[in-house]
């Protein structure tokens, strides 16, 4: 009983702590790149690049969660199934567009999520330039 008393007691002064405290949660909601019909451009020109594209991303997002998850002596055998999980994503072209850091980098994204909407929006830029270099009005 008395464990029970202490752990109620602990747990009611961490949550006013916790709320009494100047700390906030930063929020996710604003836009990393900015809004335009541009944007699905190359998805919409050159969709077969941009699948391939997708599959870079795939990588680009999921490595920093396999390094910092898998322990020193399991990493030879992770790269390789790493490099194989991306090889068949590019080949088989199991994206259409490119994922955000995020959906395959979730244990990085917990602490780098401003630097994942950085490369994300670089993403969007290298598309957008690509896009422009297609163009044969650029020749």
């Amino acid at each position: 009983m008395l464990r029970i008393v202490t752990i109620a007691a602990s747990l009611a002064l961490l949550l006013s702590a916790c709320s009494a405290s100047n700390t906030t949660t930063e929020p996710r909601k604003e836009i990393s790149y900015l809004r335009g019909p541009y944007n699905a451009a190359f998805f919409r020109r050159h969709g077969e690049s941009e699948a391939y594209s997708a599959g870079f991303h795939f990588h680009h997002g999921k490595e920093h969660d396999v390094t910092l998850l898998t322990p020193p002596a399991d990493r030879a055998r992770m790269d390789d199934e790493f490099d194989q999980q991306v090889y068949s994503f590019v080949k088989n072209k199991k994206s259409k567009v490119g994922p955000t850091m995020e959906l395959y980098g979730p244990y990085v994204a917990r602490v780098a999520w401003k630097l994942y909407r950085v490369i994300d929006w670089t993403h969007m830029h290298h598309e957008q330039t690509y896009d422009i270099m297609a163009s044969p009005r650029v020749a």
